[in-house]
């Protein structure tokens, strides 16, 4: 089983180091890492190019859906593991996404996180497993995506490219969507606490009228697709 590791990027140059120093310090190493270059003016493009077994896609259409979309296509792996610049892999991430891909018959991955650069980031981490994945387990009866942790298989994917919404990434959140749509189509999503990384707090320093629109994208996504 071959893995691929996809990795959007929008000027993310204070961030990708150290990504992809997780990475080639994992006990098992993905077969290849796509950094998926989304219009990019800093020097994220240059730094990740220096890194062994990166290869850089380009999408010129703005946007998470679309830099998303464009690493996925490209990714030749029997299972796409997907993180965002600011995650921090922990050293046995990928032998677990592996594993659990080997002896499940789940189509897609995800789990949790804590922050690393933020007070008390294990304790929030904690927390935020019940008002994330909780609260969208109740309301859609299956497991969620998070996409600063989770992967899919390759063939799932191929069924879900032409399926998933392209609204944009102001009106849905595409890792919920994209869960949704495996949701629709009897795929399976399995959520393990092994599945573990850590990622920046930066966006819990959004204030409130940040997080509104945030808010408003995902009860989009439960309007959108889910009845209860």
């Amino acid at each position: 089983m071959t893995i691929s590791v996809v990795i959007p990027v929008f000027n993310e140059e204070g961030m990708i180091g150290p990504c992809l120093e997780h990475l080639a310090a994992q006990t098992l190493l993905p077969n290849e890492i796509i950094v998926v270059d989304n219009n990019c003016v800093d020097a994220t493009i240059s730094i990740a190019s220096a890194y062994p077994n990166v290869r850089i896609v380009t999408e010129k259409q703005q946007g998470i859906i679309f830099a998303r979309d464009a690493g996925f296509n490209a990714a030749k792996g029997d299972v796409i593991l997907r993180i965002d610049a600011d995650t921090r892999a922990t050293k046995n991430w990928v032998k677990e996404m592996h594993e659990l891909a080997l002896h499940s018959s789940a189509d897609a991955f995800t789990g949790p996180c804590f922050f690393y650069d933020t007070q008390f980031g294990k304790i929030l981490g904690l927390a935020h497993r019940p008002l994330y994945f909780g609260i969208s387990y109740f309301y859609q009866s299956h497991h969620t995506l998070f996409g600063s942790n989770m992967a899919i298989r390759k063939s799932m994917w191929e069924k879900m490219r032409t399926e998933v919404c392209t609204h944009g990434d102001h009106v849905i959140h595409e890792d919920v969507d994209l869960a949704l749509h495996i949701a629709q189509a009897g795929g399976k999503i399995a959520y393990s606490p092994k599945l573990l990384v850590g990622i920046s707090g930066r966006r819990m320093s959004r204030s409130l009228g940040d997080l509104y629109p945030y808010v408003t994208r995902w009860l989009i996504n439960m309007k959108n697709h889910v009845s209860r």
